[in-house]
């Protein structure tokens, strides 16, 4: 998720990749559908800060606030088995083993010890741990995922 940073076009963002060489000078990351390129990459109170070479002033970096970076598929790492990207997760169908609909995946929350999924049904959340005990199968090509949810978790 990117942020302005500055007065010169610089962006903060939420780091979520686990691949230290995503952010090197030189790297094009993609916002929008925009190419970027990674000019500068700075640690900045615990945020990690990119100058970007087509982004050279606050409100071009105002622009892009609340926009995800993608990274061209071609760089990215292959995962282990049961492994997922965040864009693979959003947007799946979510049901319960027993057939009840939660409706799709609208939000990833990262925490220290896993992550949370949030389904939206269009009246409730649920908030779904991503562990092995509640997260049963997930179907990328049919674009659902099932859960089993523990005991108390939707009470």
């Amino acid at each position: 998720m990117l942020s302005a940073w500055g007065l010169r076009g610089d962006v903060s963002i939420e780091v979520i990749s686990t691949n230290p060489r995503r952010f090197q000078r030189g790297n094009v990351v993609y916002a929008g559908g925009q190419a970027l390129t990674i000019q500068q990459v700075r640690q900045v109170s615990g945020k990690v800060v990119l100058g970007l070479r087509e982004v050279t002033t606050r409100d071009e970096a105002e622009a892009l606030q609340g926009q995800m970076l993608d990274v061209p598929a071609t760089d990215l790492l292959p995962l282990q088995a049961d492994e997922y990207y965040h864009d693979q997760i959003l947007g799946l169908r979510v049901h319960t083993s027993d057939g009840r609909d939660l409706g799709n995946v609208t939000e990833i929350l990262t925490t220290g010890a896993n992550d949370v999924y949030v389904a939206t049904d269009g009246t409730r959340e649920y908030l779904l741990p991503a562990i092995g005990e509640v997260i049963r199968a997930i179907d990328l090509d049919r674009g659902q995922m099932t859960v089993d949810p523990l005991p108390g978790l939707f009470d």
